[in-house]
């Protein structure tokens, strides 16, 4: 199985932001590293491992955008991993009207010297921004001590 490890930042309104977290995949759940704002305009930095891809096995969301969430945090982050997960990075910011800068990397194929390939996406409400990665989404995956 390919393992691939994502880092994400995510900003918008606070709810949104949560419902964008419970939706992402994840092996063993999503890591919140940071978070602050207010509650109409927030950022977070997530990150996870999940299998394959971050968007392995989604669906193309064609319904009304953007959905309508809770604005309890807990029940928006509920609501993401029940009803809008398998959804894709650029879909999901779409629905939840977020802006989302995701770098993710298949961690199982790279090379030591290199580091793994890194894919880079930034959306601000599905529509693509073209710029570069910022330093704190790079993916550092250490070598294996035993591949000596």
């Amino acid at each position: 199985m390919a393992v691939c490890e994502y880092k994400a930042i995510v900003k918008g309104k606070k709810n949104a932001c949560y419902a964008f977290c419970g939706s992402s995949p994840a092996l063993e759940g999503v890591a919140i590293y940071d978070e602050h704002g207010s509650d109409s305009t927030y950022e977070m930095t997530i990150g996870s491992v999940c299998k394959y891809a971050v968007d392995a096995y989604c669906e193309p969301w064609t319904e009304q955008v953007p959905v309508s969430l809770p604005e309890d945090t807990d029940e928006a982050y509920d609501m993401g991993d029940r009803q809008y997960s398998f959804r894709t990075v650029r879909d999901r910011s779409r629905m939840f009207a977020v802006e989302v800068l995701c770098t993710s990397a298949d961690i199982d194929d790279f090379d030591p010297e290199e580091g793994p390939a890194e894919k880079y996406e930034h959306y601000i409400d599905g529509e693509v921004v073209n710029d570069t990665c910022p330093d704190n989404l790079h993916i550092e995956v250490e070598a294996d001590p035993w591949d000596d």
